[in-house]
């Protein structure tokens, strides 16, 4: 078996494992007296696969959330953050160089700050500024790579969110819906064999808005195709007019269904396709069912095992990000 196969096959034994993971990550909680915390607002530091989790979040439980959840990418916060916001730094490598910079500012600013990493260094550094830390062991993610361990991410937002909204519900309907996912993976294989070499774009909308961000951040890395996400019906809105462009033509638009969408958006989605299927453009549709979660965490599945068979097809290593290593070395 050569490094490339070995590889994926580990990505795909992670990708099998997020039940698993999200159940073990619920078992590895520790509340850390965050029952005690009444924030008015939550915000989330990390970068890439880290921050996908609390993305997905966000938006399966939506209809959930009392207070605003404002993901930040960056090495600074915004003004508005202030003593009586939480700040979650989440790095699940523990060697993220934003998340460290935001960390000391938390420090400096005094703010209510959790950190939530794998890793030594980020918990060594929040330990030393006396921030309580949910250090995980992320064993069934067989990869290593932060987007195919979500299920532990995922179990800390969102235990996190259980105790600081006093909601033990959004804990136990996670682990419910560990029993109900999803995913197909023959049918991912011929619809990968269907894509050819173009781009795609991921179009989603309410509950299922994170996973197309998370599909894009994964058809990026691991099948090394340039994708993109977009929302509906904001995409109505201007991004038609982009489309009708000659260099879009056979481009790939793969849009993320539900039966639990308003329905105005699900008519939406009909027209939307017949206006792109005539400027050239290949659609796909794949469809969710169950709750709201449910489908989240279905689309997780089904586009991390996407992503997997795209880059297989063309020969690519999963865990390879050649580019991001070269960055993060000529940055250091």
């Amino acid at each position: 078996m050569n490094k490339t196969t070995n590889h994926n096959s580990l990505v795909q034994k992670s990708i099998k494992a997020l039940p698993q993971q999200i159940l073990d990550g619920l078992s590895q909680w520790s509340t850390m007296n965050i029952k005690k915390i009444k924030p008015k607002q939550i915000i989330v530091c990390g970068m890439g696969g880290s921050a996908l989790a609390a993305d997905v979040l966000r938006y399966a439980l939506w209809d959930q959330l009392s207070l605003p959840v404002v993901i930040v990418n960056n090495y600074q916060l915004p003004a508005f953050v202030a003593k009586d916001s939480l700040v979650i730094i989440v790095s699940y490598s523990g060697t993220t160089e934003e998340a460290a910079y935001c960390l000391r500012l938390c420090k400096q600013k005094k703010f209510t700050t959790v950190v939530m990493t794998s890793g030594n260094r980020l918990a060594r550094q929040a330990r030393g500024y006396k921030f309580p830390v949910w250090q995980f062991v992320p064993r069934y993610n067989y990869s290593g790579q932060p987007r195919y361990g979500l299920g532990y991410t995922l179990a800390g937002i969102a235990s996190m969110l259980s105790d600081v909204l006093s909601r033990p519900k959004i804990r136990l309907d996670l682990e419910n819906s560990t029993k109900r996912i999803s995913v197909s993976w023959p049918k991912n294989a011929v619809l990968a064999g269907q894509l050819g070499k173009q781009p795609i774009l991921i179009v989603a909308s309410e509950h299922l808005l994170g996973c197309a961000h998370t599909a894009a951040n994964q058809f990026n890395e691991s099948s090394k195709r340039f994708a993109v996400s977009f929302a509906l019906p904001e995409l109505n809105h201007h991004l038609l007019e982009g489309l009708a462009a000659k260099e879009t033509k056979g481009w790939n638009i793969i849009f993320l269904e539900s039966n639990l969408y308003f329905s105005r958006t699900q008519k939406r989605y009909l027209v939307t396709q017949s206006i792109v299927k005539k400027l050239g453009l290949r659609v796909r549709r794949q469809k969710f069912n169950g709750s709201r979660l449910v489908q989240a965490l279905s689309a997780l599945s089904w586009s991390s095992a996407f992503s997997l068979e795209l880059g297989q097809q063309g020969g690519y290593d999963a865990m390879a990000i050649p580019f991001v290593n070269e960055l993060k070395r000529r940055l250091s």
